[in-house]
């Protein structure tokens, strides 16, 4: 089910005429990327990297709606072992 969510993002992204930017931040990638295409529960460190405080409780809101229908728990984790 997590790789045909991960899919359907890219696919959304692509249909909007944008392309996949390479990582461009101040702050290092995440090291534990590849819990995304895991079988099985989710276990999902998220590093929320914005200093707007409206979209963190947005994203937030939207990690804990995926994580009532998905096979997944997440939380925050604002170190290099975060998966996004």
């Amino acid at each position: 089910m997590r790789p045909i969510l991960l899919g359907l993002l890219v696919c959304l992204r692509i249909a909007d005429g944008e392309t996949i930017p390479n990582w461009s931040s101040n702050y290092p990638p995440c090291n534990r990327h590849s819990e995304l295409i895991r079988t099985g529960h989710l276990d999902l460190g998220a590093r929320v990297a914005t200093v707007n405080p409206s979209l963190a409780k947005e994203f937030r809101s939207a990690m804990d709606f995926w994580a009532s229908i998905l096979d997944m728990d997440w939380h925050e984790n604002d170190t290099q072992n975060c998966s996004i």
